[in-house]
């Protein structure tokens, strides 16, 4: 297993869109414009049990959903982040 995660802007905030949406179908995200970027962040975040498939659609797409570790995540980056945002 990998020793360290590199967290980018477009992770943050694919998750932050989980969090707000429920969850997240690949076609429905804008932060990736590739399958494989998408794939790799997604299997990057499973492997740290930050996010599940949750269910599949009608037309049999995953759908991405934040676990309890993730939700956890996300909720202290936000806090972090209005923190920051009261230096500027």
């Amino acid at each position: 297993m990998r020793k360290f995660v590199l967290f980018t802007g477009s992770r943050i905030k694919l998750m932050k869109d989980m969090l707000k949406n429920g969850g997240l179908v690949r076609k429905k995200q804008k932060y990736y414009g590739t399958y494989l970027g998408f794939y790799f962040t997604t299997k990057l975040l499973q492997d740290y049990g930050l996010i599940k498939c949750g269910e599949r659609t009608k037309n049999n797409e995953k759908v991405w959903v934040l676990t309890n570790k993730g939700r956890e995540f996300i909720q202290r980056v936000e806090g972090i982040e209005k923190i920051i945002g009261e230096f500027d």
